[in-house]
């Protein structure tokens, strides 16, 4: 699943319970519960996508029906932190195939 398989990639390449380090602005990590309040309230963003590492980090993605997304990590026992936001997003099937 190329899904699950880049996701475990992206949060590899990260600590696995910490969000990196900010420069430049504020974390913006809380409760996912409100976090998702806070997208759906501001950006009109909905869950589209979560899977879970086997460390039992939750990945989360958000989207909006403009096409803007949203990237939650929830490590386990911890608040959901923000690590990644764009736009432009596509389901799969609108999607380039892989390798073209």
């Amino acid at each position: 699943m190329v899904c699950s398989f880049g996701a475990s990639i992206l949060v590899a390449s990260l600590s696995p319970l910490d969000p990196p380090p900010v420069t430049n602005q504020l974390a913006q990590c809380g409760p996912r519960a409100a976090m998702l309040y806070h997208l759906a309230k501001n950006f009109d963003e909905r869950p589209a996508w979560q899977g879970s590492l086997l460390n039992g980090v939750r990945i989360e993605i958000t989207i909006s029906k403009r096409g803007n997304w949203t990237l939650l990590i929830t490590p386990p026992a911890k608040n959901s932190c923000i690590m990644a936001s764009g736009h432009d997003w596509l389901p799969a099937s609108a999607a380039d195939p892989i390798g073209e």
